[in-house]
């Protein structure tokens, strides 16, 4: 026996590169860790210092919206009850109701006042041109308008109404107010329009230094401090359906980017937004001073850890290298190396074992050489030792077998045997008769009598059909012996399982009959491929030491169903027998080679060991559960689909 050695390949300079590696890895990916948790926690620094900056605004832009809304409520209150413009509308007096209008506007912040009569009729409006000048407008002849239906219909349910109206460039804030006559009767309605441009938004931007816009309802922009954010596309806004109210996002404008928030401003029942949006340019640029302050202590600290650990590993690798070049030379078969020890640190501790290891091992090698050659002549014995056992077990089985189906052979046979002497009496009482009938008639009816014709003629079909009955018996044994052995079938094929079990049954049927009641569950199975022959061999090990375990009365359940398992169909078959069981350490050892509870001579203990080969060479697997006294019950899972390994050989043959 030569012993191997081990392929030592040229690998110089391995262990340095891995302490460099090393070396980087641990003092590397802390830094960068760092690094980039520095830079999150200064980008999110800087976002929640924008976030909180452009929240105050809004607030502030919401507070200056709300005190225009005051201010136009407390205005529509004066309104409603002045008595000139209850006696104005009463008498459709339009002049005096202009001249008031224009006196209104010039004291307020509303760009447009409209006083409307109860329906909807504008009687007079007056509004602010961009230059901060009052006009009145011209509602006389062909020029009256009324208001639209839908909001007429809103001011009939509540007089008190606000609405928002989107225009070119323009945001309309409506406000209508009921003017309320002496009696409580609403004479008409006060309309005041708040109309915001960007000439209203620049005065906060250059307040606020942020760029403003002012969305409708729909989230669309409808007019900005700043042309490219109004034309950035609408669609953007509208598909995100409000999901980014209140929250600061990031966009990019002309490559310009942006924070932007969306703050809601109530108006009636409706709102409208305010987006603030915010340059990043200044933030962006101080992270990425940022990112340049960190990039540069990176690369000197990596420097300086290359330097370090080639240092390092030149100290630790040299007197290495000597250990190795001995390594070698005993790999390729030298023996009693010795290297030089200098010195008294770990590096000579090493040398010096290495040496003591050298000598142990030349004598391990002799040493081993003898065992390799005892252990193989070993080997060779219980090879031989273990096949006569395994041949032993098939025999002893297949013993048990054939005493079996002899004993449900001779059954049939012998009342067979029987029957053909009675058969043969009857033949011989017959031909008399008819030789009688035949030569003298006058005499058939006394012979009949005489030979019990009228019996014979009762008694002959009943004994024909219990011979074809015996027969029909042996066949069906023969048969089943047949379908059990499947000799012919030793490779893989589809077989269904619940026949096959059956087949086992009708073999044991003799040792089964009258003393252990048999109940199957079968569910539809499918075809199974698998080797049935060495399946059937299975099911015999367990229903033979369930029959066995059993004293007296007893019974066993036969249960098959299919269950998913990894998305694959494993087919179940249950054995659950009214024994006697086993205790737990019995049950842990029932499939070891060699294991047996049966007295000296009445069992090898491999025909457990053999079925668990088996289940496992189908790719599945045998359980059992048992206790003293409450019987056994074993659990076969298989695959539908056969071994794994199987499937594979199958696709290419078929292929």
């Amino acid at each position: 026996m030569v012993l191997g050695r081990i392929n030592l390949l040229p690998v110089r300079g391995t262990l340095r590169n891995s302490l460099i590696f090393w070396f980087l890895l641990f003092s590397l990916v802390p830094l960068i860790f760092v690094t980039g948790f520095a830079l999150e926690k200064s980008r999110g620094a800087l976002d929640r210092e924008l976030f909180q900056r452009i929240t105050g605004n809004a607030k502030d832009v919401e507070l200056t919206l709300s005190g225009f809304e005051n201010h136009l409520v407390s205005r529509a209150e004066k309104y409603s009850v002045d008595r000139s413009l209850s006696f104005y509308l009463s008498n459709s007096n339009q002049s005096e109701t202009k001249r008031l209008v224009l006196e209104w506007l010039g004291s307020t912040v509303a760009s447009r006042i409209s006083i409307l009569n109860s329906d909807g009729r504008i009687i007079a409006s007056a509004y602010k041109t961009a230059e901060d000048k009052i006009v009145a407008e011209d509602l006389g002849g062909e020029n009256q308008i009324f208001v639209a239906e839908e909001v007429l219909k809103k001011l009939k349910v509540d007089a008190r109404t606000k609405l928002i109206e989107s225009k070119k460039e323009s945001l309309d804030l409506i406000h209508y107010y009921p003017v309320i006559s002496k009696s409580g009767k609403a004479l008409g309605y006060v309309e005041q329009v708040l109309s915001f441009q960007k000439s209203f938004l620049t005065s906060f931007k250059s307040r606020l230094n942020v760029e403003v816009s002012l969305m409708s309802p729909d989230f669309k922009i409808v007019t900005s401090t700043n042309e490219d954010l109004q034309s950035y596309p609408q669609q953007f806004f509208q598909s995100l359906k409000g999901n980014f109210v209140g929250k600061l996002f990031d966009i990019k404008v002309r490559s310009l980017p942006y924070g932007i928030l969306v703050h809601p401003v109530p108006w009636g029942d409706s709102k409208f937004f305010v987006m603030l949006a915010a340059a990043k340019v200044e933030a962006n640029d101080t992270l990425r001073n940022i990112k340049t302050a960190f990039i540069g202590v990176f690369f000197t600290v990596l420097v300086l850890v290359v330097i370090l650990t080639w240092v390092t590993s030149n100290v630790v690798v040299r007197p290495l290298r000597d250990l190795y070049a001995g390594i070698t030379r005993l790999n390729s078969g030298e023996e009693g190396i010795s290297l030089p020890v200098h010195g008294d640190n770990e590096m000579s501790y090493l040398s010096q074992s290495f040496n003591e290891m050298s000598l142990r091992i030349k004598e391990a090698r002799d040493d081993l050489r003898k065992k390799i050659q005892e252990l193989e002549s070993a080997n060779n014995e219980i090879r031989k030792s273990q096949s006569h056992l395994v041949h032993s077990a098939k025999m002893a089985s297949l013993g048990q077998l054939v005493a079996g189906v002899a004993h449900e052979l001779n059954n049939p046979i012998g009342f067979i045997y029987s029957n053909l002497t009675q058969l043969e009496d009857y033949s011989k009482r017959l031909v008399k008769i008819i030789g009688v009938a035949l030569t003298n008639s006058a005499d058939l009816e006394k012979t009949m009598k005489e030979e019990d014709f009228e019996y014979i003629k009762d008694d002959l079909p009943k004994l024909i059909k219990s011979c074809e009955d015996g027969a029909r018996r042996t066949r069906e044994i023969v048969l089943g012996l047949r379908n059990f052995s499947r000799l012919e079938e030793a490779n893989l094929k589809e077989a269904n399982i619940n026949e096959s079990i059956d087949d086992t049954l009708m073999l044991l049927s003799g040792e089964l009959k009258g003393r252990i009641q048999v109940t199957k569950v079968y569910a539809k199975l499918p075809m199974v491929l698998c080797y049935i022959g060495n399946l059937n061999q299975v099911f015999m090990n367990i229903l033979s030491n369930a029959v066995q375990a059993i004293e007296g009365n007893g019974s066993i359940e036969i249960k098959t169903t299919l269950v998913s398992k990894d998305k694959e169909d494993w087919v179940n078959i249950l054995i659950k027998d009214s024994g006697k069981g086993m205790n737990k350490e019995t049950a842990e050892k029932i499939f070891d080679p060699f294991f047996t509870t049966k007295n000296v001579g009445q069992g090898t203990g491999l025909g457990m060991s053999i079925s668990y080969g088996i289940v496992q060479k189908h790719g599945g697997n045998i359980l059992v559960k048992s206790e003293p006294g409450k019987g056994s019950e074993f659990t076969i899972q298989i695959p539908a689909l056969g071994p794994p390994d199987a499937r594979v050989k199958d696709i290419k043959i078929n292929s």
